[in-house]
């Protein structure tokens, strides 16, 4: 990438761009030493039984080849450069896709299971790959690494937005089929998700549907205040930090109101 970063603020944006990174990563770690933990040397009694969880735990090499999968793309990352060069040209985008990525593997863990955040991140990797060329095709010269974040994290939305709707087409084609009570077997769909294995694919489009806009809207402050403060305009820098804490100050607020409140 020919294109650097803005000068302002950008140590600083690598480092966080670093931290995020380890983060990212850091969890996918854990997600993956937690399964094997749980799995294979836990009570079976405390065993997950989700769809993905059941595959790789009964199927021992599908565990090895996601861990193959993740080990083989970082190590790529790392030993091509790639990681160092957009950690000093783009660390904003690099900032946005780890953050996301971080997110995923967090959400996965917490409403599914450990082998969901395995599988959604190295789906998120190679997605994100694609994604981060075509989002820095454009040559920009202006705050280029937190436009192109907010590239990325639209043209994400898209294309799960896309794979949804195409997806919820599907699954209307299939309930249609099986109204009919399959009175012309020669038209039926051999495209289905098995039993349970539909989970993951919504719980990742509703957290990148959901999660990118809360991440864009609180990045995109925070690159406009790091610029600020990289310019010398510390008043304007803090007045707008000070608003986004009254703000989220008022929200939180008026949420305990309502749950404490009781309409007759």
């Amino acid at each position: 990438m020919a294109v650097l970063s803005n000068e302002g603020g950008h140590g600083f944006w690598m480092l966080v761009a670093r931290i995020c990174w380890l983060s990212a990563y850091g969890v996918t770690a854990f997600s993956a030493l937690w399964f094997a933990f749980i799995n294979f040397l836990g009570d079976e009694a405390n065993h997950p039984l989700d769809f993905l969880s059941n595959k790789l735990r009964t199927r021992p090499y599908w565990y090895l080849l996601v861990l193959f999968g993740l080990g083989g793309l970082v190590s790529a990352d790392i030993f091509s450069g790639e990681v160092e060069e957009l950690q000093s040209t783009l660390p904003e985008l690099m900032v946005s896709v780890n953050l996301e990525g971080f997110m995923l593997v967090g959400t996965m863990m917490l409403n599914e299971s450990a082998a969901a955040g395995m599988v959604v991140m190295l789906l998120h990797i190679i997605i994100s790959k694609g994604l981060v060329l075509i989002v820095s095709i454009p040559t920009l010269d202006f705050l280029p690494g937190a436009i192109y974040a907010n590239m990325y994290f639209f043209l994400y939305m898209f294309f799960v937005f896309v794979l949804k709707t195409g997806a919820e087409r599907h699954g209307h084609l299939l309930d249609k089929q099986e109204a009919g009570n399959n009175q012309n077997p020669a038209k039926k769909s051999k495209v289905k998700l098995p039993e349970g294995a539909s989970t993951v694919p919504r719980l990742w489009a509703r957290t990148i549907l959901y999660g990118n806009p809360v991440l864009m809207i609180l990045s995109d402050i925070l690159f406009l205040a790091v610029y600020l403060m990289s310019r010398g305009e510390y008043g304007k820098a803090l007045t707008i930090c000070y608003s986004i804490v009254a703000t989220l100050l008022l929200f939180g607020c008026c949420s305990q109101f309502r749950a404490g409140t009781t309409v007759e």
